[in-house]
């Protein structure tokens, strides 16, 4: 309804640029509508790609922001990655760090999600050293978090705990439980790689009391797995099974299935280091 009015005055390109925004985003959030936000997004673009005024760039920004996010989500790969660098590209055209240190970590996943690990981390890193520029703590504790993943995946256990360690803090002072959960997670990730299992459930059981506290219970499923899957390597099979069925109960309540295929995987695989065939 609100749209409609906004198209009833809108009178300028950038107008009819941020109501077919606000559409697109209705059609993609609601009805999960992809391809039909991205037609949207992209009308909204061509009514601006012009304009070079901060306004009108700071609005292209956010749609290939959108667009980059739609793309992937299609597995559109090469579409997603030039609005990705268009993202980039005007971040620097505006001289705005925020932006930029936005749209070097989206680079970043965007690299780390297709396993091209050293591309992730040069963007991760830059988004960090911007984000240091910025008297903005959220966005330096989110960055350095992103580094740590990348540090984790490449195999870089030091660094990786260094950066998951300062970014669970800083999450700490900010009281963003939620995120101070997902670093304890990637510390006690590190750990695992090591076979440091002790130390891996601490981490894990610290990060699951915090999702409890804040009813997150998928966050919550995924760490039981994890601790499910520590303790099988303990041999404290019983454990083991204890905490992969509470994995499995959320799972099923939440009909995620992807999910659901690993922690059934790790079931058998249970079983059979007990021999019940």
């Amino acid at each position: 309804l609100l749209t409609q009015q906004l198209e009833s005055i809108a009178t300028t390109p950038m107008n009819e640029a941020v109501i077919l925004l606000l559409e697109a985003r209705i059609r993609g959030r609601e009805d999960q509508q992809y391809k039909q936000s991205i037609i949207l997004f992209k009308e909204a673009i061509n009514k601006i790609n012009s304009l070079r005024d901060p306004q009108s760039l700071t609005l292209q920004f956010v749609i290939h922001d959108g667009l980059s996010s739609l793309h992937t989500v299609l597995k559109q790969d090469t579409q997603a990655l030039y609005h990705y660098k268009r993202y980039r590209e005007i971040a620097y055209q505006l001289r705005n760090d925020y932006f930029i240190a936005q749209s070097e970590t989206a680079l970043g996943k965007y690299y780390t999600g297709r396993n091209q690990l050293a591309k992730a981390l040069q963007h991760h890193s830059e988004a960090y050293r911007i984000s240091n520029r910025l008297n903005y703590p959220v966005i330096q504790a989110k960055t350095q978090f992103q580094l740590s993943r990348a540090y984790r995946d490449l195999g870089q256990w030091d660094e990786a705990l260094k950066n998951a360690n300062e970014a669970a803090i800083s999450f700490q002072k900010l009281g963003y439980e939620a995120l101070q959960s997902k670093a304890m997670t990637v510390i006690a990730m590190v750990y695992a790689n090591q076979e440091q299992w002790n130390k891996a459930i601490d981490y894990y059981l610290n990060a699951q009391q915090l999702d409890e506290k804040n009813n997150r219970q998928l966050a919550q499923a995924l760490n039981f797995h994890n601790i499910g899957e520590a303790y099988l390597h303990m041999m404290n099979y019983d454990s083991a099974v204890n905490y992969l069925q509470m994995a499995n109960d959320i799972f099923r309540q939440k009909n995620i299935l992807h999910y659901l295929v690993y922690n059934e995987l790790l079931f058998a695989q249970v079983m059979s280091e007990e021999s019940l065939w």
